[in-house]
């Protein structure tokens, strides 16, 4: 039976998406030097997960799927002849979401998936502010 290694990635991020960048393709690079076929990154690596209830700010730490950022990752799976799972922000209207990309070991997307944030904070701000 052949083995299949995930490294899940729990790290804590930085305070920018570049410094997340940065780091995040450090981690992929120890992941697969200790052996890992795919490195799974925390929820929303590109923001560390940070929540706003500013709507304007939610929107600018969104990334698109061919942002810099997401490239960034599937070029390191084609790099490192290792499969990425890269989480992100990502822009979408009305909102934007929470989204993984799967990228295989030749850096092929094979999978996304985004689930719904629920935001309704942000809008019943809004609803009692009126």
């Amino acid at each position: 039976m052949q083995v299949f290694r995930v490294a899940l990635l729990q790290m804590t991020a930085g305070s920018s998406q570049e410094e997340n960048q940065r780091k995040g393709l450090d981690w992929c690079r120890r992941a697969k030097a200790m052996g890992a076929d795919l490195a799974l990154f925390p929820e929303m690596w590109n923001t560390g997960y940070a929540m706003t209830e500013d709507e304007q700010a939610l929107r600018q730490n969104a990334v698109g799927r061919d942002s810099g950022f997401v490239r960034a990752f599937q070029e390191a799976a084609k790099e490192l002849d290792m499969a990425v799972a890269i989480t992100y922000l990502e822009r979408y209207e009305p909102l934007p979401r929470n989204t993984v990309t799967l990228f295989d070991r030749f850096g092929k997307p094979v999978l996304t998936y985004a689930k719904a944030v629920s935001y309704t904070h942000l809008r019943a701000h809004e609803t009692s502010a009126h």
